[in-house]
Formats: structure tokens, C-alpha cells, sequence
């Protein structure tokens, strides 16, 4: 019969296996692509179709391997490098990726999606500028490609340059204006430039246009707190955790407004569960250490603070609490361990400097306690406590001289409602130089 195709070739299979993909019967499609190859074993349309079929199945080594037979075959396919590269990046490879997608590039120069995919590789490397270019030459070639405008504002973003990322979130908006995803990345954008009050306005649009989003709940919920808006904070964190509840850092932010709030009991439980979720969460170890310290539990907080370093050995706060914890259990030396690995982390840490030294008075060791008191000082001048402290100590060490200009220091730098301290010192100061 004229037009009937024979049921015995590869293109008739071939032509079967298309059938069934485009009705998302994926396995009957590969069966399919595979007896066309059987039949011709050059057939690179028949690799390269069988590839896409794995690919819907998620099946993404063995579309690599049918993509590199449509390339061994037909090693100018500018598809089949492009759709390998796609397989490489969803494998976690994405110098192999970008490798194809500049393979596609070459053979097909106007190919906006190779740039836009490159730029996702490069991107997720770390190569945010190399990103911004593909994303740059995508929009080149596409000037209507929202995606492109969002993700370059995530690169732009991610090297701290919030008002460009601003602006790319905002054309992506304006193409594409029910993406959720991109009022979201704008609202942290916003957050980044301290715009907490734009931040809350794209964090509930992006919610507007996805009642489920809960990273946006939990962004949302992040700007009110900076807002001092504690209620509305713990409102979003908590719908974040009702449409998440395996958000291990929604139950991490709804902990640390509890403990602003003062109710630290209610701060313990969230972060157990974030713990519970994610036990790798160093900042929820920290937390539930500060909880701990505030509950008079300095052995539960060492503990968490403990973990938090295990977990992220540079974390310098918890250096420096975890020797505040011990100081309340008069573990002097200890302290000043985590003190001074708190100022080898960060040789500008006031505190740390403070804290020390006031171990070193508590064990008497005063000339170390002034070297410390004295570094406090150059990093915060007006600090009125190192002032006070210092001179105390220079008092015990018998040098009266600059014990009377640290006591002076101290009371030009108090506020003048502080006046019962201001008459305490200067009968101090009066004492010291009748014994001077």
C-alpha cells in the first residue's frame, strides 16, 4: 500500500519510539529507539532520542552514554552536546558540563540556551563572573529570557553586588510576573542592602503568588525580625515549619526571637528539633548553647558550644561564649584558652580581649590583664569598663600615676546621669594620690 512505512526498519522503529516519548510513554520509547539501533547501529537520531527517553525516566548515566554514542556517531551534533551537558550538570558535573555546552557553542554560536546553561555550571562553581557573562550574552541572543535576568541576578547577588541583582530580578519580574522565586530573590536582596521594609513587600508577593512558598514564609519572617517585629516573625517562621516541617532553619530562626522574647525554654525545644532535623546545623548548637547560658545551664551550653566548634572549627563566637560559660563555673584557664583562640581567629575581637583580661584579674596575673585592657582600648577608645578595669589593675600592680589617668579616662567617657560612680572613683582617685 502506497505510504506505509515497513515495519522492519529503523526508521519505522524509530519513528514508533518518537510516538511513545511524546505521549510520555518513556520506557516503550526506549524499547523502541533500541530496536532502531539494533538495526542500524549508526543511527545517531536514534542514540540521541533514546538519551532524551532516559532522561525523562531521570535515568541521566544512561542518557550521558546514549548522547557520547550520538557524538561518536556524529561528532558534529550540536544536540547531543548540548543534552550532555544538561545530563553532566544534573550529575554533580559541571566542568564536564561546561565543556559540552562550549562544545555546542562552538558548532552553534546563536544557541542562547548553551549560554544560559553555562552560566548555571559556572554559577554553581562559584564563577559568578564568567556566569554574568553567558547570562549577559544569553540575553544577548534572547532578549525576553526572564530565567536569564534571575539568574544573573543570583550571580550578581552572590558577589555582594545587590543593587545589579535588584535591578535583573526586577526585568525578570516584568517578563515573567508570577515567578514566586524571583520576588523572593529580590526581597533577600533588599534584606542585603538593609531595605527590610521592601524586603517584607517581595517576600509577600512572592507568597501571593505561591500560598506554599515556605523559604519565602521564613525570608519573610527574617526582615520582621530585623524590624524588631517579633509577633509577625514567629507567625511566618511558624507557617514556614507548617508547610515544611523538616525546615531545620525555620525552626533555628523561630528559636532565636523565643530567646530575644526571653522565653528560652520555647528556644531549647526549636532548636532540639532543628538539631533532630539536621544534625550538622552548627548555628543551631550555638543557639541552643546561648539558650542553655541564659537558663544558668553553663554545662548544657559548653556541650553545644562544643559541638558547634566540632562542626565548624573557625566559629568564633562560640569560642568566645563557650569561655564565657566556663567563666560562670570559674574554669579560669579554660576560658582564657577559648578567649585566646577566640583572638587567634579574629585579633580585633574586642570582647575577647575584655574577657580575658578579666580572667587574668581574677587570677591576679594584672600585667596580663592590663596588656589586654590595653588592646581593648586601641580597638574601642571610649570603652568606660576597659578604662575602669585597667586602672584598677594598674592599682593593685602599686602604679597609682596611671591608675588615676585610666580612673580619669573612665569618668570622662560616663554618661552624666552616672553620677553616684562618678563620686565613688574620684574618692578612689583621692585616696590613690594621698598615697602617691
Amino acid at each position: 500500500m502506497s505510504g506505509e512505512i515497513d515495519p522492519n526498519t529503523a526508521a519505522d522503529y524509530y519513528s514508533r519510539g518518537t510516538d511513545h516519548g511524546n505521549r510520555g510513554e518513556f520506557e516503550e520509547a526506549i524499547s523502541a529507539f533500541t530496536e532502531a539501533i539494533r538495526l542500524d547501529p549508526n543511527f545517531a537520531g536514534a542514540y540521541h532520542a533514546r538519551g532524551l527517553a532516559h532522561y525523562d525516566l531521570g535515568q541521566y548515566e544512561q542518557a550521558i552514554a546514549d548522547y557520547t554514542e550520538a557524538i561518536r556517531v556524529d561528532s558534529g551534533y550540536t544536540e547531543a552536546y548540548y543534552n550532555r551537558g544538561v545530563g553532566h550538570h544534573l550529575c554533580g558535573n559541571c566542568r564536564l558540563a561546561i565543556a559540552d555546552y562550549t562544545e555546542a557553542l562552538r558548532l552553534d554560536p546563536s544557541y542562547a540556551d548553551a549560554y544560559y546553561n553555562r552560566g548555571l555550571a559556572n554559577r554553581e562553581l562559584g564563577h559568578y563572573e564568567q556566569a554574568i557573562a553567558d547570562y549577559t550574552e544569553a540575553l544577548r541572543l534572547s532578549p525576553g529570557y526572564a530565567d536569564a535576568y534571575n539568574n544573573r541576578g543570583l550571580a550578581h547577588h552572590h558577589l555582594g553586588q545587590y543593587d545589579q541583582a535588584i535591578a535583573d530580578y526586577s526585568e525578570s519580574i516584568r517578563l515573567k510576573p508570577d515567578d514566586a522565586r524571583t520576588y523572593d530573590n529580590r526581597g533577600l536582596a533588599h534584606y542585603q542592602l538593609g531595605q527590610y521594609e521592601q524586603a517584607i513587600v517581595d517576600h509577600t508577593e512572592a507568597i501571593r503568588v505561591d500560598s506554599d512558598f515556605a523559604m519565602a514564609y521564613n525570608n519573610r519572617g527574617a526582615a520582621h525580625h530585623l524590624l524588631g517585629e517579633h509577633r509577625q516573625a514567629i507567625a511566618d517562621f511558624t507557617e514556614a515549619i507548617r508547610l515544611n516541617p523538616k525546615d531545620a532553619m525555620a525552626y533555628n530562626n523561630r528559636a532565636v526571637v523565643h530567646r530575644e522574647l526571653g522565653d528560652c525554654q520555647r528556644a531549647v525545644a526549636d532548636l532540639s528539633e532543628a538539631i533532630r532535623l539536621d544534625p550538622s546545623h552548627a548555628e543551631a548548637y550555638y543557639n541552643r548553647a546561648l539558650a542553655h547560658h541564659e537558663l544558668g545551664q553553663y554545662e548544657r551550653a559548653i556541650a553545644d558550644y562544643s559541638e558547634a566548634i566540632r562542626l565548624k572549627p573557625d566559629y568564633v563566637e562560640a569560642h568566645n561564649n563557650r569561655g564565657n560559660a566556663h567563666s560562670e563555673l570559674g574554669n579560669y584557664q579554660k576560658a582564657i584558652a577559648d578567649y585566646s583562640k577566640t583572638i587567634r581567629l579574629d585579633p580585633n575581637h574586642a570582647a575577647a580581649y575584655y574577657n580575658r583580661a578579666n580572667m587574668y584579674n581574677e587570677l591576679r596575673q594584672y600585667p596580663k590583664a592590663v596588656a589586654d585592657y590595653t588592646e581593648v582600648l586601641r580597638l574601642v577608645p571610649n570603652l568606660a569598663a576597659a578604662h575602669l578595669s585597667r586602672g584598677l589593675a594598674h592599682r593593685e600592680l602599686g602604679d597609682y600615676k596611671q591608675a588615676i589617668a585610666d580612673l580619669e579616662s573612665y569618668m570622662s567617657v560616663l554618661p552624666p546621669d552616672e553620677e553616684r560612680r562618678r563620686v565613688a572613683v574620684q574618692r578612689l582617685i583621692d585616696e590613690m594620690r594621698g598615697q602617691w
